[in-house]
């Protein structure tokens, strides 16, 4: 099994490679992102900037993963707020640019999304079809990442977190 790991130098990327490595020695765990591991990590690593469609399509395609499991976004709310511009080249213009590669070869996405697509309905429980509803740059730059997901590929998961 071949699995590319955006962001996979951040925390929920990391966590993912140390598990998929221990876990499954075999397959070959590769994470993306556009910084290094900073604590000296012996995990396959390639730059990459998602936002920048030539590279992710390039980089992607050319690993031809099985899956891809895509943790990179810009993801504090309050820096989105103060950078709308770069939440929206992170976390919509990168997961488009990364849907585009996984499109390529029919790739399966796994796309790390956020609890805040449900802003304003804290206490209920929500379904599986929901209709998402953001309240900042952050919320609805994920939003948007998410309908492109669902909309240009055939196999894809999305995980919101909290």
């Amino acid at each position: 099994m071949k699995v590319v790991v955006t962001g996979g130098t951040g925390l929920i990327g990391r966590g993912i490679m140390e598990v998929f490595t221990q876990e499954h020695p075999d397959w070959e765990v590769t994470a993306v992102s556009r910084k290094p591991f900073q604590d000296g990590a012996k995990f396959p690593w390639k730059k990459l900037d998602i936002a920048d469609y030539d590279a992710a399509y390039e980089t992607i395609t050319k690993l031809n993963p099985d899956v891809v499991i895509h943790t990179a976004a810009m993801a504090l709310p309050d820096d989105c707020a103060k950078d709308p511009e770069g939440a929206w080249r992170s976390n919509f213009l990168g997961t488009r640019n990364v849907a585009l590669a996984c499109a390529r070869f029919d790739t399966d996405l796994v796309y790390f999304s956020t609890d805040q697509a449900f802003y304003g309905a804290p206490e209920k429980v929500h379904e599986e079809y929901d209709e998402p509803k953001g309240n900042s740059v952050y919320s609805h730059t994920k939003i948007l990442g998410e309908v492109y997901v669902r909309e240009h590929l055939q196999k894809w998961w999305i995980v919101r977190t909290g």
